[in-house]
């Protein structure tokens, strides 16, 4: 007569060793990605050696030939009615060229409130500057990189002095633009 009960443990023993042998590897492997400096990067291979850990590059470039000078830093409102600056000021001139900081799809231009506007859609999130105008149209897709608008047209926001860079994910959760242009160092932490 087989006892099943018998059988069953043998079975467990064989599942709870290989489960120990998974373990071990996984421990083994990640002692030895800790020894050495990670090398991934979200964005890009490249690797600052002179460091430790790995310099990956900005995920997204400035809007303007720069980095141009901020004249006003994003200032996110603890509640979306209350007042702050949903954005980023740079200093600009009119007719300076603006370039995607990362590819996307032009997903409107024209005027809000009095404003020239033009707004870009990258993955889920919304990018727009103004004063603004392209003489694209929505559904263009645009390169990072790619002169696809001019600062000019009205605006009340900076007087003809700035571009103001607005990054907002969803209809009301607005991002600090500058999280995005700064190189990252990625490593791991024992």
């Amino acid at each position: 007569m087989i006892r099943v009960h018998g059988l069953y443990g043998i079975g467990r023993k064989r599942r709870l060793k290989a489960v120990c042998m998974l373990i071990l590897m996984l421990a083994l492997s990640l002692a030895q990605s800790i020894s050495a400096p990670s090398r991934v990067c979200a964005q890009s291979r490249e690797v600052n050696d002179q460091q430790d850990g790995a310099i990956c590059p900005s995920a997204w470039d400035w809007p303007l030939a720069g980095p141009p000078p901020i004249t006003k830093a994003f200032d996110n409102p603890s509640k979306p009615w209350l007042p702050g600056h949903r954005g980023m000021d740079m200093a600009s001139h009119g007719g300076e060229d603006i370039l995607a900081p990362q590819a996307g799809v032009l997903s409107f231009s024209g005027r809000v409130a009095g404003k020239d506007v033009v707004s870009l859609r990258v993955g889920a999130l919304t990018v727009s500057f103004e004063p603004a105008t392209t003489s694209l149209t929505p559904g263009d897709k645009v390169a990072r990189r790619q002169v696809f608008a001019k600062v000019q047209g009205t605006s009340d926001h900076c007087d003809g002095r700035c571009l103001h860079w607005g990054l907002r994910k969803g209809k009301r959760a607005y991002l600090d633009p500058a999280g995005r242009i700064h190189p990252h160092r990625i490593v791991l932490k024992p």
